[in-house]
């Protein structure tokens, strides 16, 4: 941040706030946002004073998915992202608190008053939507298939809308950071006023975000949706005790819920103290919404917590695991 040179500007200190990216997707320039406009959520005096007064005065929470079940969110404490603000000199190595520069005390009467103002005014300055859309998708679906989607589109409005409806799969891995697009479809729809019309759609690949929704007009709409696409998995039954030098059975499955058959299975099982060396089954070919079950007789040679490991691969796929734990009892001596 800088101080505004020369003739004693009432705008005080300044901070850098970078613009939108441009279409090449660098920075195209940098704004001057006064650090005081930051504070009073005067968020009409510059670009960059909505950014950061968001940045500043949001909550950050952890929230925790069970399976296909609801989100619920996580026990722990909310973290607000502006409590802790410092800087330190070019100079020096002293690092100074700023927060209170930035904004005021949590809780307090002042800040109450920002933030119901900026809400007012965020009320005032957006135009009011009148063009909404609903996304319904299943929760999940196999990966070789396609899902049925249903879009609803409702014009609020008086007039008649002229409308660009976009449908689009992208991958999404478990770190949040977006994949490849998988799919996309687009649609050109008149809608009379105050009418709505549901429009039935095929995914043809696997999805775990959909979005819809850029119309014709100034402004669009959006729906985004997390849907899972699952694959063929593989289990394993073992007993949870046993006695070391005598033999138990191992159960792996194959559970194919896929529409197409896998093809040259096989698997690969190891456990130190369980199996010598790894060893390797060829089990052929999982027909379309089948069960593959292969048993195998081990024999335990050391005692203790011994875990024992398969490793499914077929033409598809590669590396289903799953694996399991037996607590191995030392063997009485003979009498």
């Amino acid at each position: 941040w800088e101080k505004e040179g020369g003739g004693g500007s009432p705008r005080g200190s300044e901070l850098v706030a970078p613009r939108a990216p441009d279409r090449g997707g660098t920075l195209a320039c940098c704004d001057l946002t006064p650090v005081r406009a930051v504070k009073e959520g005067a968020v009409a005096v510059a670009p960059g004073v909505s950014r950061l007064f968001a940045s500043l005065n949001s909550a950050c929470a952890v929230w925790v998915r069970s399976g296909a079940g609801p989100p619920s969110r996580a026990s722990a404490g909310a973290e607000y992202l502006g409590n802790y603000i410092s800087t330190k000199g070019v100079d020096g190595d002293r690092c100074e608190d700023v927060t209170r520069t930035y904004k005021y005390p949590e809780g307090s009467p002042r800040e109450a008053e920002v933030l119901d103002g900026v809400w007012k005014e965020r009320d005032r300055s957006e135009p009011r939507a009148d063009l909404f859309v609903s996304l319904h998708a299943p929760s999940s679906f196999p990966l070789d298939g396609g899902a049925q989607l249903k879009v609803t589109v409702s014009n609020r409005s008086d007039e008649e809308r002229a409308v660009r409806l976009t449908l689009g799969a992208q991958v999404l891995y478990s770190t949040g950071r977006l994949g490849a697009r998988l799919w996309r479809e687009e649609r050109h729809l008149t809608l009379e006023g105050n009418r709505g019309t549901a429009l039935p759609s095929l995914a043809p690949l696997n999805t775990h975000q959909s979005r819809a929704l850029r119309p014709l007009s100034s402004h669009s709409v959006a729906f985004i949706q997390d849907v899972t696409a699952y694959k063929a998995r593989a289990t394993l039954e073992i007993p949870r005790t046993a006695v070391q030098f005598q033999p138990i059975t191992a159960v792996i499955g194959i559970h194919n819920d896929l529409a197409s058959s896998l093809d040259n299975c096989e698997v690969a099982i190891a456990g130190r103290g369980l199996v010598h060396r790894e060893r390797i089954y060829r089990l052929g070919s999982v027909q379309p919404r089948g069960l593959l079950r292969k048993q195998i007789r081990l024999t335990p040679t050391h005692p203790g917590v011994l875990r024992l490991t398969a490793r499914v691969s077929c033409g598809q796929f590669r590396n289903l695991v799953a694996f399991r734990s037996v607590n191995v009892a030392k063997a009485e001596p003979p009498a």
